[in-house]
């Protein structure tokens, strides 16, 4: 079996030569990506056939907590069902559960690579293995993160101001001292480096390679965590 992913195609595209041979010879399924005005929507009716009744404020706190990963909103969602059961939701109930809730995630794990405590990253990574999460959500996760500090060492490279950088680039003003010292610890190009690691890592989660993604996880951990 062959799957060919394309991005969004237009009128144009779907009627090209090439697209009318694959048809003839498999299956054409389009699936639109969910953007930031549909998130919500999204959310609030997957919360509801858990079995949860979210008001605006919990389904706008899950919004902004995910940032648009569908696999991150569905683990917040399970997770919310598992600590407080079926019924109604509130932006308070979200934001208890989640104060309350023993479980690594995603965002600690980052945060303690970006200090650089290594031993408490790789910790995190292991608790999150512990508790079953899917590793591409970790690997997304990490691959954002790269993004930004990639980006942000061009800006520098370049004589720009890092501030501005952060500021242009959406890094939240509690964050910024983080990503600053983490951008002190390393040389241009080593966020570079690290984002052809979280490339493969990436193929493994998805079963498009042998490698093991906890691995090239923990790889990526450490090299963000030390230098």
């Amino acid at each position: 079996m062959c799957i060919v992913r394309v991005p969004r195609r237009g009128r144009s595209g779907q009627s090209s030569k090439w697209v009318k041979s694959v048809e003839a010879k498999g299956v054409n399924i389009q699936v639109w990506p969910i953007d930031a005005r549909e998130l919500p929507g999204w959310i609030t009716e997957r919360m509801r056939q858990a079995g949860l009744q979210p008001d605006r404020g919990a389904v706008v706190l899950i919004a902004d907590r995910v940032e648009g990963n569908l696999l991150a909103a569905g683990q917040e969602i399970e997770k919310l069902r598992l600590i407080l059961g079926e019924g109604k939701v509130s932006a308070d109930d979200v934001s208890t559960a989640v104060a309350n809730s023993s479980r690594y995630d995603v965002f600690k794990l980052v945060d303690a690579a970006l200090t650089g405590d290594a031993k408490r990253a790789l910790k995190i990574l292991s608790g999150l293995r512990a508790e079953g999460i899917e590793p591409v959500i970790i690997v997304w996760a990490l691959t954002r993160e790269l993004r930004i500090l990639a980006n942000l060492t061009e800006t520098v490279s370049k004589g720009l101001d890092l501030a501005n950088g952060m500021q242009k680039t959406g890094v939240w003003r509690n964050r910024q001292a983080l990503v600053r010292s983490c951008i002190g610890r390393h040389q241009h190009g080593d966020f570079h480096r690290l984002l052809k690691t979280a490339s493969h890592a990436d193929q493994a989660a998805k079963g498009q390679s042998r490698a093991d993604p906890w691995q090239l996880s923990t790889d990526i951990v450490l090299g963000i965590s030390t230098r």
